[in-house]
């Protein structure tokens, strides 16, 4: 099994609130999260899932209630990018995916998500 290094407890951004999850949430359990360009590409060549598959990953992700995290500006601290999360998501028993996602209005998300960058902590679950 391979080991992957994670951010240190103290280095991590802040938690997201219930009221964004709840955006997340119901934006996924209403089919109204929007894939980015690179979700549509993982989800289509990488990954080859259907795009309900991510969607129930993340909404997956928080009915275990695993850690959804606001967004740095850059990597280590700094500002929080407004309305954007980022969590560590399992898509299958063996793959975590990085995913970010976008707040829009009317309960609409962006899910931007890729394989995880090589050799760079993760966030943890």
């Amino acid at each position: 099994m391979q080991k992957f290094q994670y951010i240190l407890e103290e280095n991590l951004p802040p938690l997201a609130g219930e009221a964004e999850i709840k955006h997340v949430q119901r934006a996924c359990e209403l089919d109204k999260a929007r894939l980015g360009q690179s979700a549509k590409s993982y989800t289509a060549h990488r990954w080859r899932v259907h795009e309900s598959q991510l969607r129930g990953a993340v909404l997956d992700h928080i009915s275990e209630g695993r850690r959804i995290f606001l967004k740095f500006a850059q990597a280590g601290g700094g500002a929080i990018i407004p309305n954007h999360l980022q969590a560590n998501v399992s898509l299958f028993e063996d793959l975590d995916i990085y995913v970010e996602m976008v707040l829009m209005q009317n309960e609409t998300i962006i899910i931007n998500a890729h394989d995880h960058t090589p050799n760079v902590p993760r966030l943890p679950q």
